[in-house]
């Protein structure tokens, strides 16, 4: 993996640490919290025997991964990460051998979920402008009204 910083005088790729295990065809989606959550792949090509079920998550803050939970499906070629509105990520797809098309799915639930009870989106704008400031109004467990 590599990481650019487009915010740089002269942007350019930089190595980010490797990740814990070797991986090809690997599904990425980086989550609300910034941080990126890597799910399936493989070792070679569409071998099972060398699938990573395990998911990684990589924190741009630390510069580190650290070994999220397993997967019960291993995902390897076409498959596909998609974050969720809940937040929760969908894992699906895959063929394990050619002509054998997975088609479970798995929700996989990152550890923001489990920081505390998450806040209520209580109302937003019908419309937004380009540019301009707009006004969240959450419920969350501290206050029974606030803004964000």
């Amino acid at each position: 993996m590599h990481i650019i910083d487009t915010d740089a005088p002269t942007p350019k790729y930089v190595a980010a640490p490797s990740m814990l295990r070797n991986r090809i065809h690997v599904n990425a989606v980086i989550l609300p919290d910034r941080t990126v959550v890597a799910t399936g792949g493989s070792g070679i090509a569409e071998d099972a025997l060398t699938a990573s079920t395990e998911a990684e998550i990589y924190n741009p803050a630390t510069n580190s991964w650290t070994t999220g939970v397993r997967a019960r499906v291993p995902r390897m070629y076409h498959s596909v990460a998609l974050l969720l509105p809940d937040a929760r990520v969908l894992t699906a797809g895959s063929n394990p051998s050619r002509r054998n098309d997975e088609t479970r799915l798995e929700i996989y639930h990152p550890p923001y979920l489990f920081r505390g009870p998450r806040p209520c989106i209580e109302q937003v704008p019908q419309q937004i402008t380009l540019g301009a400031s707009f006004t969240v109004h959450l419920r969350t467990p501290a206050t029974s009204n606030g803004s964000a």
